[in-house]
């Protein structure tokens, strides 16, 4: 009876570890989407105040330049995207649900279209 009670015991810790284990990652996955957009919306924000700089420049080249910097914009993001995966320890990687930045993107896009759902039925 006493080896039941033991084995039932580091069952349930296991079962309880491995629950805060996976809200932990899942926590983390999220807090990193968060972090990328904020990236995403300076980065954006950069370009935009560009945009207003480069009012002299003729049409052709600003757009030239524009189109140059979003592909960088884009190349970075893809970058910080592999970064931050690759902080996350080899067990917690399973719980991340995006490998690359149109995946993450469409992602906070999700998370936004509920947050803006919820605000709105408050």
């Amino acid at each position: 009876m006493f080896i039941a009670g033991v084995i039932l015991t580091h069952a349930v810790f296991y079962f309880d570890r491995i629950t805060k284990k996976k809200k932990f990652y899942l926590f983390l996955s999220a807090t990193i989407l968060q972090v990328l957009d904020n990236i995403n919306l300076v980065h954006q924000s950069i370009i935009e105040i560009g945009r207003d700089e480069l009012k002299t420049m003729d049409v052709s080249k600003r757009e030239e330049y524009l189109d140059k910097e979003s592909k960088k914009l884009s190349i970075f993001m893809e970058l910080y995207v592999l970064l931050f995966i690759k902080s996350v320890p080899l067990e917690g990687r399973r719980y991340i649900k995006y490998k690359t930045w149109p995946e993450a993107k469409a992602l906070i896009q999700k998370l936004r279209g509920f947050i803006n759902d919820e605000q709105s039925k408050g």
